[in-house]
């Protein structure tokens, strides 16, 4: 068997030239924003609710979380302010809390804008909505943490 020296990809091929590692992903610093946002009971569809605006090249992290056993509707939609479904679609009644992303899922290290499905980064900010699909079920709140590395 042959003994190996490997690198991960957080090095730089020094002899091959190889690329120069994204730095958040190297030395960026955990940020969270805690939160909670609340609808009405007479909210109707297409009701949108800011949660954040963070800027387009941060990491979303694992951690990032939405508590959906109390939102006061039937079905839970978070994207950016013009696609509903961006980051989750889901039926409040089918988890009690729904994260972003996955640990080691599709979007493991990936920037909020390709997480959101851009073709590439805006630049600036993305907001992150909760989008209302249908008329609210009744009053409620969602509290929410969303944890991202930035530099």
């Amino acid at each position: 068997m042959a003994i190996e020296n490997l690198k991960s990809d957080l090095y730089r091929d020094q002899q091959a030239g190889g690329n120069v590692p994204d730095a958040l992903l190297v030395k960026g610093r955990t940020k969270t924003a805690t939160g909670t946002i609340t609808n009405g009971a007479a909210d109707s569809n297409t009701s949108k609710y800011l949660l954040v605006e963070l800027p387009s090249h941060v990491l979303i992290d694992p951690n990032t979380e939405f508590k959906v056993s109390g939102w006061g509707f039937a079905d839970l939609r978070i994207g950016t302010k013009d696609d509903v479904t961006a980051f989750v679609n889901l039926l409040t009644a089918a988890a009690a809390t729904q994260p972003m992303v996955t640990k080691f899922d599709a979007n493991h290290g990936k920037a909020l804008w390709e997480v959101a499905g851009l073709a590439e980064d805006p630049g600036g900010v993305i907001g992150i909505y909760a989008h209302a699909v249908a008329a609210a079920a009744g009053a409620g709140t969602m509290p929410f943490v969303i944890t991202y590395i930035d530099n």
